[in-house]
């Protein structure tokens, strides 16, 4: 009987070790049907995270990359501007300009023209574009307050005319020189403008670069109107935190300046004047390109 018993327990042990060996697969297949535990599927086929796939895309998304410019090219999401996109409305914005006056020049455009398309500027007074050597229209772009941003300058027979500038969000005119007047570049984004309009009236105005907002301010004057002169500051002159802050904030708001911002200041003896203006060489301009010549780039 206990023989009979041992061969039973033998059968029964032999047909679990075969259910065991037809339950398993080759290697490359392993894994079968067999269930892990939480600990052990971390270990084997643990989920990306947020960190590890932010600098690995997928290779659907690989294949929208071009090389070198870090942003996808396919799928509904419009890229994300980057920080050259200033530079490129700024250049944008230059090249327009640079296409109106041409086209006003080649026109050869009259002085009411000019001011029905919204172009106002000083070379008008010197006969441009019907009546002048438009052989000394050049323009120019130069960096006048060393910021590492260019700005763009028109002048004639080398003389400084329009100054335009990027505020930010668009380009704009920074400066024309005034009617019989010469205008010239210092450096640190100093300019001096010496007006002669009339015979019983000449004056000397400092102007101060501000690049965040794309504008000349002038900032110290001194005229001689029938033999008297005066010297004074204006308001845009040696600003507080307080007040550079409340111009930034009224040109964001509104697009314009505080009321103050053009008001005289304080008066100034003829030794104050002379120890606030510059004592250096004024800037010489690169020769630029005559605007006769100028060729709007094709655009893609």
């Amino acid at each position: 009987m206990k023989k009979r018993v041992l061969q039973i327990a033998m059968v029964i042990t032999g047909c679990m070790l075969l259910a065991g060996c037809d339950g398993a697969e080759s290697p490359e297949n392993s894994r079968g049907s067999y269930t892990a535990t939480p600990t052990e599927t971390e270990a084997v086929e643990a989920e990306p995270t947020e960190a590890g796939t932010e600098n690995k895309p997928t290779e659907a998304a690989a294949e929208n990359i071009t090389p070198g410019d870090g942003e996808t090219q396919g799928g509904d999401e419009k890229p994300k501007p980057t920080a050259a996109q200033p530079r490129d409305e700024r250049k944008e914005g230059y090249l327009e300009i640079l296409k109106k006056y041409k086209e006003v020049q080649d026109d050869k455009s009259s002085i009411e023209e000019l001011n029905d398309m919204g172009i106002y500027t000083y070379l008008g007074e010197h006969g441009w574009p019907y009546a002048c050597n438009t052989d000394e229209v050049r323009y120019h772009y130069y960096d006048v307050d060393s910021d590492g941003e260019d700005e763009l300058i028109i002048s004639y027979y080398g003389d400084v005319i329009d100054i335009f500038a990027f505020d930010g969000s668009k380009v704009k005119m920074a400066y024309s020189a005034p009617y019989r007047s010469i205008t010239e570049l210092y450096p640190d984004g100093l300019l001096k403008c010496v007006n002669a309009s009339r015979m019983d009236y000449s004056g000397t105005s400092w102007y101060q670069f501000d690049s965040d907002l794309g504008e000349y301010f002038y900032i110290i004057c001194e005229y001689d109107y029938n033999n008297e002169v005066e010297r004074y500051t204006s308001c845009y002159y040696d600003l507080s935190d307080n007040e550079r802050e409340e111009i930034l904030k009224t040109y964001k708001l509104y697009g314009d300046y505080p009321v103050w911002i053009g008001e005289r200041g304080d008066d100034l003896t003829e030794e104050e004047y002379n120890d606030l203006i510059p004592k250096g060489d004024t800037v010489k301009l690169p020769h630029g390109e005559l605007l006769a010549d100028f060729v709007y780039p094709d655009q893609d």
